[in-house]
C-alpha cells in the first residue's frame, strides 16, 4: 500500500493539519451529543479536552485544534482525490483516491504522549476506517509523499472492527494485532471519541471509553503524532468529520 502523507504546521493561532481517508457512502454529520463512557459519566466533545476516569490522564497539553479558524466557505484540494472543508463542528476530510493519508501534529520532537480527537463518519460506517498514529517517520524528511514510512498504527473501523499496525521503513508492516471486531460504537449522528496513548513501550488505544489494546512493543522509539483516515478502497470515496484534536504529555 501506497502511503502520502502531508503535514503543514500550525501557525500562532490555527492549524498543522491535514488529512485523512476513509470509504464509502452515507449519511451527514450532526452536532455532537455526550458519548457515554461509563454509567455515571460522560464526556462531551468541548473547547476543552475532558480527560475521564477511563483514560490515562494528562499532566500537560501539548497541541490544541478545534478548526474555529477556518472559514465556514473554506474548501482546499490538497491534491487530485482529497479535499479539506469546514465542517459545522470542526473539519471535513473527502478521500476517494486509494491511499491512507496522514494528518502529523508537526511536533517532531514529541515521541511520548497522548492524542485524542472525534470522528463522525459521513459515508457508510462500515467502509470508513480511521486512525491514530505515533512514532510516525518519512524516509526522506521534508517530502509530502513516499512509500517508507515507520508509524505504530491503531485503526478503528465504524462498524466497530480495529487493528494495531506496526509500519517499518524499507522493511514488511506487521499486525500487531490483527482486524478485531465488537468495539462500541457510538450511534449515528454521534461522535466517536479515539484515544491513543504511546509511553516508552506502551501502546493503549481506547475508542468510546473502551480499552480495545493495552500492549507493548519497543521497536520504534521516535517520531510524530498523527491522526488520519485509511484507504477506502478503489473507486470508493470516505467523508469524515474531525471534531477537534489534542496532543498531551504523557
Amino acid at each position: 500500500m501506497r502511503i502520502q502523507l502531508s503535514r503543514y504546521r500550525i501557525g500562532v493561532s490555527l492549524v498543522i493539519i491535514l488529512m485523512v481517508l476513509c470509504a464509502c457512502a452515507g449519511e451527514g454529520s450532526m452536532e455532537p451529543t455526550p458519548v457515554v463512557l461509563n454509567p455515571a459519566r460522560q464526556v462531551i466533545p468541548s473547547a476543552t479536552p475532558a480527560p475521564t476516569a477511563t483514560v490515562y490522564i494528562p499532566e500537560g497539553q501539548l497541541l490544541f485544534e478545534n478548526f474555529e479558524s477556518l472559514a465556514d466557505d473554506f474548501e482546499r484540494i490538497v491534491r487530485e482525490g482529497i479535499v479539506q472543508r469546514k465542517a459545522p463542528y470542526g473539519i471535513e476530510i473527502e478521500v476517494s483516491t486509494a491511499d491512507n493519508y496522514f494528518l502529523v501534529s508537526g511536533l517532531g520532537n514529541v515521541n511520548d504522549a497522548n492524542l485524542t480527537t472525534f470522528a463522525l463518519p459521513v459515508t457508510a460506517p462500515a467502509q470508513t476506517t480511521v486512525f491514530l498514529a505515533c512514532r510516525v517517520l518519512y524516509e526522506d524528511e521534508g517530502k509530502d509523499v513516499t512509500e517508507n514510512v515507520q508509524a505504530y498504527v491503531a485503526y478503528f473501523r465504524f462498524d466497530g472492527a480495529y487493528r494495531l499496525q506496526k509500519r517499518r521503513i524499507a522493511a514488511p508492516d506487521e499486525d500487531l494485532i490483527g482486524w478485531q471486531t465488537g468495539a462500541r460504537v457510538n450511534d449515528a449522528g454521534v461522535f466517536n471519541n479515539l484515544y491513543l496513548l504511546c509511553d516508552d513501550a506502551r501502546i493503549l488505544f481506547i475508542v468510546n471509553g473502551e480499552v480495545l489494546f493495552d500492549v507493548q512493543d519497543a521497536e520504534l522509539k521516535e517520531g510524530d503524532f498523527a491522526l488520519g483516515v485509511a484507504d477506502p478502497g478503489e473507486g470508493n470515496t470516505s467523508i469524515v468529520n474531525f471534531d477537534k484534536f489534542s496532543l498531551f504529555e504523557p
